[in-house]
């Protein structure tokens, strides 16, 4: 039981990891992109 919690738990975490990568790529994006960067 701990064993699948911890796995999800890690699941968890590498996909709020991606969602804060792909938002700050995207803010990144759409304020860089008017500066011509």
């Amino acid at each position: 039981m701990a064993l699948a919690a911890d796995s999800i738990g890690a699941g968890n975490a590498i996909l709020g990891a991606s969602f804060i990568l792909m938002v700050t790529v995207v803010l990144f994006y759409f304020t860089a992109r008017p500066f011509g960067i």
